[in-house]
C-alpha cells in the first residue's frame, strides 16, 4: 500500500514481480480543516508547530496529488483508494481488503 509522494502509479506499472499496489490518497475538500485540527490537538503531530499557511500548502499540494495518483493508477490498472478523514480506518481496511485479494 503506498502513500507518500516518493513513488508514481507509472513507474510501479513498470516493474517486473508479481507483487500489486494499492495507491491511497485524500482530496476531500475538508481536508486542511481535518488536519489542522489533529495537528494542533497533538503535540506528536509532525505539523503540531507549522504556520497555518503551511499546514494549507501542504493539504492542497496533497489533494492535487492524490488526484494525479488516482488517475495515473486507474490508466495503469492499479487499484487507488481515497481515504477521507471521517472514516480513515474504514478506507485503510479497504485498502488492505483489496490488497489481500479479498473482495471490498
Amino acid at each position: 500500500m503506498i502513500e507518500g509522494t516518493a513513488i508514481l502509479p507509472g513507474f510501479v506499472a513498470e516493474l517486473a514481480c508479481d507483487h500489486e499496489a494499492i495507491f491511497i490518497g485524500n482530496q476531500s475538500s475538508q481536508h486542511y480543516d481535518k488536519v489542522l485540527q489533529f495537528a494542533r490537538n497533538d503535540s506528536n503531530n509532525w505539523m503540531h508547530n507549522l504556520e497555518d499557511a503551511t499546514i494549507k500548502a501542504f493539504t492542497e499540494f496533497s489533494k492535487v496529488y492524490s488526484h494525479y495518483n488516482e488517475q495515473e493508477a486507474l490508466t495503469d490498472g492499479m487499484h487507488y483508494v481515497e481515504v477521507s478523514d471521517n472514516d480513515f480506518d474504514d478506507d485503510i481496511d479497504k485498502a488492505l481488503r483489496l490488497l489481500l485479494n479479498h473482495k471490498v
